[in-house]
């Protein structure tokens, strides 16, 4: 049974607070914090639960947008997992990861990582595994700012050499480069992803910063180079056989094939990702894979297999109660 997680999600009440109580708000996310600290500090036993601390003080770090103080508590915890061997701290890495992500693709496959890791029977993970909320950070105004604090952190993690984070920085390094349109440096930032992303034999990271490097060089009007990666994602999806991997990949390009009105090639791709998911049982994908298929049936006005789509997701969405 997955553990409910007890999260104050700030920017939903955002909206709705006036100023002095989203300060008295804030006031309180930096108390947990501030405790969570003296806790980890208080702590001295290198154990389960000192990994276990270090975790919630990086969710909260990241939450209060203290990225630095979040990103070293991780790595010290997924230090730890490995000296003590406990596969449990590797779950809450990969959803402290995803946290740190936000929202998105990466952050996507961080919690899927979570989950996969967590539902191998013989292991026992699952009392590990928790359904994190996304975060949505508000960077607006300060870009440069935060691209600085990143780029100090890429460093500092470049250092340690760990290699998983420094690619995470990155996906964000890229987003405050593209936000500023300087492409030719988020441009520079895919190629470095995809390149730590390979020693990694990570294929859904190289897949995902290939498909940010199509879209820088799209924006640059460089579309001879944008033809040549597309064929090369092709090819790369040929060659990778897991099915939990190639599934979240050809969901993710179908949804881009989609969004840009591409629908036959997003159902050609959809249909590979329900292949996929199929194959890993994993319901909750397979029925949000259904549903997207449907809508992109209806745009070609194959209104039948829309249908037809719809009910299969329904019946998962049902049967998952």
């Amino acid at each position: 049974m997955k553990i409910p997680v007890i999260i104050i999600h700030l920017t939903v009440f955002f909206c709705m607070l006036s100023s002095a109580k989203a300060q008295d708000t804030l006031n309180a996310v930096q108390s947990k914090t501030d405790s969570l600290r003296q806790l980890v500090d208080t702590h001295i036993k290198q154990d389960e639960e000192k990994v276990r601390l270090l975790n919630e003080y990086a969710r909260e770090a990241f939450y209060d947008m203290d990225f630095m103080a979040g990103l070293k508590a991780t790595h010290e915890a997924h230090e730890l997992s490995k000296d003590i061997d406990f596969e449990g701290g590797v779950v809450m890495y990969y959803e402290t990861l995803s946290m740190f992500c936000g929202y998105g693709s990466m952050a996507d496959y961080y919690q899927k990582q979570a989950e996969w890791l967590s539902l191998q029977p013989e292991k026992n993970l699952e009392k590990y595994y928790l359904e994190l909320p996304n975060v949505p950070y508000n960077f607006e105004g300060a870009l440069e700012n935060w691209l600085n604090q990143f780029s100090e952190a890429y460093t500092y993690f470049e250092t340690l050499d760990a290699k998983e984070i420094q690619a995470t920085i990155l996906s964000w390094i890229m987003y405050f480069h593209a936000r500023q349109n300087n492409f030719e440096e988020a441009l520079q930032t895919s190629q470095k992803g995809i390149e730590l992303s390979e020693e990694l034999n990570q294929p859904y990271h190289v897949f995902l910063f290939m498909s940010r490097k199509m879209t820088y060089l799209n924006n640059l009007g460089r579309q001879e180079e944008v033809s040549r990666i597309e064929a090369e994602l092709v090819e790369f999806i040929a060659k990778n056989k897991d099915a939990n991997t190639i599934g979240l990949i050809t969901s993710t390009m179908a949804f881009g094939y989609r969004n840009s009105g591409r629908h036959a090639l997003a159902i050609e791709y959809y249909i590979q990702a329900i292949e996929k998911f199929e194959q890993s049982n994993d319901t909750m994908m397979l029925a949000h894979s259904y549903n997207r298929i449907a809508f992109a049936y209806a745009h070609l006005e194959m209104f039948d297999k829309s249908v037809e789509m719809h009910e299969k997701s329904i019946a998962i969405w049902q049967q998952l109660n």
